[in-house]
């Protein structure tokens, strides 16, 4: 009875660990993920079976390693599988600090339009996407010495705010339109809570050529604007 309660364990595990990678890594829907995550767990319960009653010991052997490969592979499974849910939670604490730091600096938003494009890093940067409330993908484009970390101090914030867009030509199949994009980029020190400029960003152009899509087509903002950052001069604190 106690081999059967560790195996169907083991089977659980194995359950969720294939229902999270597949989800996490691989986009599955979860649905679908939780349905193979339980095939193969169940899959161990019956090799795990099947073995205990086996009544020919050449079979029995082969089986027993058949069965052990499988819980080999999924303990290396859940082992990595596990440093990615660690990884993604310690980044989501991160992430949510680092919103707390952005809270804090939003307001400042209109005195930065005031304070000229003359910007100056002080410290560490972190970019932060105001459209989506989140980081944005230029942060992790900027050197890894810049970039902030929630103990940071000071932060230098740049707040990527609107944009303004501008037609450059239209899809000749798609008759769909292709813009050039202008970023409008606020920019604070925390946890002075200082306005240090506003600035506006050219986003990369739209492709010349694409696949057909019905959708219009904008450049990626991302690259611009971590260069943008690079070349901004430092202050000596």
């Amino acid at each position: 009875m106690a081999d059967y309660i560790v195996i169907v364990f083991l089977a659980f595990l194995v359950a969720c660990a294939t229902a999270g990678g597949l989800t996490d890594f691989l986009g599955f829907p979860r649905l679908l993920a939780w349905i193979v995550g339980i095939a193969l767990g169940g899959l161990v319960v019956f090799l795990f079976a099947r073995t205990k009653k086996s009544p020919d010991r050449g079979q029995g052997c082969a089986t027993w390693v058949l069965f052990l490969g499988v819980i080999l592979f999924w303990c290396v499974a859940i082992f990595f599988i596990g440093q990615g849910i660690v990884h993604r939670v310690i980044e989501n604490g991160e992430i949510a600090r680092q919103r707390t730091i952005v809270n804090e600096v939003r307001g400042l938003v209109e005195s930065c339009r005031h304070a000229g494009d003359n910007v100056t890093v002080v410290g560490k940067v972190l970019v932060w996407d105001m459209r989506t409330d989140t980081r944005s993908g230029a942060y992790g484009m900027c050197p890894t010495s810049l970039q902030a970390k929630p103990t940071d101090t000071p932060i230098t914030v740049f707040m990527v705010m609107g944009e303004r867009n501008e037609q450059v030509g239209t899809y000749t199949i798609s008759h769909q339109p292709a813009y050039r994009q202008y970023l409008e980029v606020a920019v604070a020190s925390w946890p002075q809570k200082k306005p240090l400029g506003f600035h506006s960003v050219i986003i990369k152009e739209p492709r010349l050529t694409r696949p057909v899509q019905q959708v219009p087509e904008y450049g990626d903002p991302n690259e611009p604007i971590a260069n943008w950052i690079k070349t901004l001069p430092t202050a000596t604190q």
